[in-house]
C-alpha cells in the first residue's frame, strides 16, 4: 500500500495477517478490538514504527502500549495475569500519571493506617503520644521519600513493617517515574 492506512471502530477477527504487506505511508487504529492477540501485536508494531517514522511520539507510545498488551495476552495464564499490574499501573513505561497516582494513593492510605492504629510516636519522648492525622500523613510522605527526619517513629510491629514496605515501594515508584520521564522526554 503506498498510502496511509487507518482503521476506526473495527473488530478484527481471528484470520488477520499483514506479515508480507508493505505500507509506505502511515498506519493507525482507533477504538479497534482485536480477537487475536498476535494480530494486535503485529498491527500495533507496524503502527508504532509508522508513527516513529513520521515523528509522532505520542502515537508511537500508544501503539507500543497496545503491542505490549497483545504480547501479554499471548502468554500463559500464570504470567499473563500478574503482568496486569505492570500494564495498568505502570503502562509499560509510557504514562507517568498512573505512577504518581499510585504513589500518592500509597502515601495517603499508609498515613490513614498509621493514624487509625496509633502506630506512631514521638522520637525521644514517651512513645504512647498520639500523633495527629496530619502528623501521620507527614510521616508517611517522609517515609515514602526515604528522608527520615526522625521526629516520628513507628512503635508497633505492624507499623514498622508498613514503614519498611512504604519506603521500599516508594523508592521503587520514584525510580519508575524517572524511567518514564527519561523515556518520554529524552527521545
Amino acid at each position: 500500500v503506498n498510502r496511509s492506512v487507518f482503521f476506526s471502530d473495527v473488530n478484527f477477527g481471528r484470520d488477520i495477517s499483514i506479515e508480507h504487506a508493505f505500507i509506505n505511508g502511515r498506519v493507525g487504529f482507533k477504538s479497534c478490538y482485536f480477537y487475536e492477540p498476535y494480530g494486535q501485536e503485529v498491527l500495533s508494531r507496524r503502527a508504532k514504527i509508522s508513527c516513529e517514522k513520521f515523528g509522532d511520539r505520542a502515537g508511537a507510545d500508544n501503539y507500543f502500549y497496545l503491542e505490549m498488551a497483545g504480547r501479554r495476552k499471548r502468554k500463559k495464564w500464570f504470567v499473563k495475569y500478574p503482568e496486569l499490574l505492570i500494564q495498568y499501573c505502570f503502562s509499560y513505561g509510557t504514562k507517568w500519571l498512573p505512577i504518581i497516582l499510585l504513589w500518592f494513593g500509597m502515601v495517603f492510605t499508609s498515613g490513614i493506617f498509621y493514624w487509625i492504629g496509633h502506630g506512631l510516636g514521638f522520637s525521644g519522648q514517651d512513645k504512647s503520644n498520639v500523633v495527629s492525622f496530619w502528623g501521620a500523613q507527614y510521616f508517611s510522605i517522609v517515609t515514602a521519600t526515604t528522608l527520615g527526619y526522625g521526629d516520628y517513629q513507628p512503635i508497633f510491629w505492624w507499623s514498622k513493617l508498613l514503614a519498611g514496605f512504604e519506603a521500599s515501594f516508594g523508592m521503587f515508584l520514584w525510580a519508575c517515574f524517572i524511567a518514564v520521564f527519561v523515556r518520554k522526554y529524552m527521545r
